[in-house]
């Protein structure tokens, strides 16, 4: 019966030649140091490979990490978004998984929106959506994508949305002679605020 390596941080794990640190609750992940190094690996196949305390290698397997994501000009210098609006990204040609798209309505966007924020004008917005409302839709990585009424209609007019797009991949795999199930994400994003206008 599988299981779950998330008690304890018997393992040795390393991607690409980088040794993954152990963290809290069994996860392991790049240490701050290592980002230089870590963002060489995007646009690569690598080698994961796992090895328990006394037990040897469990697993060995080489994927592919997607290249980098980032908006393409003119995107994201946009202060307004609706209907129609396109935004672009550059385009991974290897990657074969869609991106995640997420809009996010919350009331503090408001204040992070701008350095000069008209809290008269925003405090009404504000108190009329105190909740928080967001859309999640997977997109092909084509490089563009054009907002449709689908994505846009659980928000008001003048709400302050925050737009993130997230390239990457996940593995479940499980290990060779252990039988442990490693759950693997290895993902870039990029986010912008901007207005949703009628």
């Amino acid at each position: 019966m599988p299981t779950d390596i998330q008690n304890d941080c018997g393992y040795n794990i390393s991607l690409g030649g980088l040794t993954l640190a152990c963290r809290e609750n069994n996860h392991y992940l790049v240490a701050n140091n290592q980002r230089r190094e870590i963002e060489s690996l995007f646009g690569q196949t690598v080698q994961l490979e796992v090895n328990k305390a006394g037990e040897g290698t469990d697993i060995s397997q080489s994927f592919y990490i997607p290249q980098q994501f980032k908006f393409g000009a003119p995107t994201p210098v946009f202060d307004e978004i609706n209907i129609g609006t396109t935004i672009t990204w550059n385009t991974d040609p290897l990657n074969t998984q869609d991106l995640i798209m997420i809009l996010d309505y919350m009331p503090t966007n408001h204040v992070m929106y701008a350095y000069d924020v008209d809290m008269e004008y925003e405090q009404p917005i504000i108190d009329a959506n105190p909740n928080r409302i967001s859309y999640a839709k997977m997109i092909p990585d084509v490089g563009s994508y054009t907002f449709a009424s689908e994505e846009l209609a659980p928000f008001n007019e003048n709400m302050v949305l925050k737009l993130w797009l997230i390239r990457g991949t996940h593995r479940l795999i499980q290990g060779e002679t252990t039988n442990d199930i490693i759950a693997f994400a290895a993902y870039t994003n990029q986010n912008h605020f901007f207005r949703y206008k009628l």
